[in-house]
């Protein structure tokens, strides 16, 4: 069985056609690893916007940091992205993935709630909470290493309910006013839950609750997880967080 990009489009149809067409472009480039490339120059708000809504999308796109240098010339915007492995760990990594997802076994014949349950008894039995916040935001910590944060957990759940189907967003909110906490949106039976996997499957008490007007979290997008990090005079560097440290400032 080959690796699947079970990406859905949720963060891709809140773009014009203008940012559609630049996510489109972006995208096929981060799964071809390509170091550098050019594009149909954007604004700065455009390219940010556009990076996390590919991020928030594909969570199959491990291997892309979220970090990407930018530098604009002849109507053109030039990128260079920084990837955290090369192709043939990435091949590597990707075959682990696709096997662990297979014995996982999920149907789309399944309600929502047995396909969480599943997932939240596999997390229980076979993954670790915890290790370096940096190397725990992707779905390779939580199939490969089997060690993970709640930026991972959350990815790795929405990957696997895209598999079958379920369309899942992400989600923060702030715990004690500083640490940023992620968790899934998904909709069930024409409403959105929220599902927060980490305290389903490794906190002894968990309780799941339907969004509603007086809840404090609200849906990451590309003004809440994009920050420029660098700037030259002609180039700006972007980091396009995975993190908890998403989006200590709502702008």
């Amino acid at each position: 069985m080959e690796y699947q990009f079970y990406d859905q489009t949720m963060e891709r149809e809140k773009l014009n056609e203008r940012e559609a067409k630049l996510y489109d472009a972006l995208k096929e480039q981060l799964i071809r690893m390509v170091p550098e490339f050019s594009v149909d120059a954007g604004t700065d708000a455009e390219v940010r916007k556009v990076l996390a809504a590919i991020l928030l999308d594909c969570p199959s796109i491990f291997w892309f940091t979220g970090e990407v240098h930018v530098t604009y010339g002849q109507g053109k915007s030039h990128l260079f992205p920084r990837y955290s492995m090369d192709w043939d760990e990435r091949i590597e990594l990707q075959h682990i993935i696709t096997s662990e997802v297979e014995k996982i076994g999920l149907s789309p014949m399944q309600t929502p709630e047995q396909a969480m349950e599943e997932i939240r008894m596999w997390f229980s039995k076979n993954i670790q909470y915890g290790g370096e916040e940096q190397k725990g935001q992707t779905i390779d910590a939580v199939f490969v290493r089997r060690k993970s944060v709640c930026g991972g957990i959350a990815r790795a759940v929405q990957y696997l309910l895209q598999s079958i189907g379920i369309p899942s967003s992400l989600m923060y909110e702030s715990l004690d006013g500083k640490t940023q906490h992620i968790w899934n949106l998904v909709q069930i039976e024409g409403k959105k839950r929220k599902v927060d996997m980490t305290k389903r499957a490794f906190m002894k008490e968990w309780s799941d609750t339907e969004m509603d007007k007086d809840t404090i979290s609200v849906e990451m997008d590309g003004y809440h997880i994009a920050r420029e990090i660098g700037r030259g005079s002609m180039s700006k560097v972007y980091q396009v967080h995975r993190g908890t440290k998403a989006a200590m400032k709502v702008m």
